[in-house]
């Protein structure tokens, strides 16, 4: 088994895990019994939900462990020794409780006083602060440092330990700001690197990203939409809030089955326009580079890439480029800019994928093309 095999294996572990968690929980009522006696325990709900969510992070612990410091270990990957690899792990926890449990408090006030409008209002708007802030919030989990002062129009780089860090393309349409990883400067020739922030600027200026945030925050939104109007759910209560989290998770466990294909038509479309500035050639080296980054996975099935991969494998990527067709559409990264917009709401999956699973340096920024 390659590295890249067992840590999808630790991902659907992971989510299967959730998913059959939100599943026994609502069969079960749990937050009918669970909630109540927390809030009576602590006499504050917010206290209460914060718990909540620390058991939960809690439950997650030993895929955390295995994807983020086994495996590496296990595969010969250079990783943090145990001790470093603990202390990130729970900074990256403690931040995206706070962010929780600081969205459901507000969801409860706003629920109680105005009802389900007023929070899924708030929902949306949340989604938005979050990627205005993406990178500020990027390095509050991780303690990602920013190696370059830059104005605007030149690409922030960020330095990551983690191998896997691709950087990305952050804050809101209109205000995108590219980030490059710090690797980049030793893994890339000048003119690869150039290449690559250019692409990343095509993507911007020709809508691929902005139609990616769009659909993400409104997926999110829809999702919960009907989380909250399904038995037990809604925002009246903390109790109406926890069951609306155990559907919202079941229901964004669909978005990753449905969600990659849309990422990866916007690949091949950036991929394109990467190569109407720079060549075919150095696309497709881009395209080679950018399997080795993540995992180093250069050749998937088509029937696994489907489901669970929105960036296509360096063959599938250099294959598109050479077709007479280009590739045109798509909504780029919309499937792990779900992800991440999904903190707005607790964030049930978005930290157990198996290109994140005990990575808090790429739960904010995802690994991206």
């Amino acid at each position: 088994m390659t590295y890249a095999q067992a840590r999808l294996w630790v991902g659907i572990c992971c989510v299967g895990f959730q998913v059959l968690l939100a599943t026994t929980a609502l069969s079960t009522e749990l937050p009918e019994r669970l909630v109540p006696a927390l809030t009576a325990r602590f006499e504050n709900t917010g206290v209460s939900t914060f718990v909540l969510f620390t058991l939960l992070a809690a439950m997650l612990l030993p895929f955390d462990v295995f994807g983020g410091y086994i495996l590496p270990r296990r595969f010969a990957h250079t990783g943090p020794t145990a001790f470093v690899f603990a202390l990130r792990l729970l900074r990256g926890v403690f931040v995206q409780v706070i962010i929780f449990t600081a969205s459901f408090a507000l969801y409860g006030w706003l629920g109680a006083v105005w009802g389900t409008a007023s929070v899924l209002s708030a929902f949306a708007a949340t989604q938005l602060t979050l990627l205005a802030l993406q990178r500020h919030v990027a390095g509050w989990t991780a303690r990602l440092r920013t190696s370059t002062r830059t104005s605007s129009a030149i690409p922030t780089v960020m330095h990551s330990e983690d191998t896997g860090f691709t950087g990305g393309i952050t804050g809101l349409p209109g205000w995108d700001r590219v980030v490059t990883p710090q690797a980049w400067q030793e893994t890339y020739s000048d003119e690869l690197r150039e290449a690559a922030v250019i692409r990343r600027q095509r993507i911007v200026t020709s809508g691929l990203r902005r139609r990616g945030v769009m659909a993400a925050v409104t997926w999110n939104t829809v999702l919960l939409a009907f989380a909250l109007g399904l038995p037990g759910g809604g925002c009246e209560s903390l109790v109406a809030l926890a069951n609306s989290f155990l559907y919202f998770s079941l229901l964004s466990f669909g978005g990753l089955l449905v969600l990659p294909v849309l990422s990866r038509r916007a690949v091949f479309a950036a991929d394109h326009l990467a190569a109407e500035h720079s060549g075919t050639a150095i696309a497709s080296q881009l395209a080679a580079h950018a399997d080795q980054v993540p995992e180093g996975e250069p050749l998937r099935s088509v029937q696994k890439e489907s489901i669970f991969h929105p960036v296509p494998c360096g063959a599938r990527r250099r294959a598109a480029l050479e077709s007479s067709e280009p590739a045109t559409g798509g909504f780029w990264n919309v499937a792990r800019t779900v992800l991440f917009c999904s903190w707005a709401f607790g964030g049930p999956l978005s930290r157990s994928v198996h290109c994140n699973i005990g990575r808090p340096d790429l739960w904010v920024l995802l690994p991206t093309d």
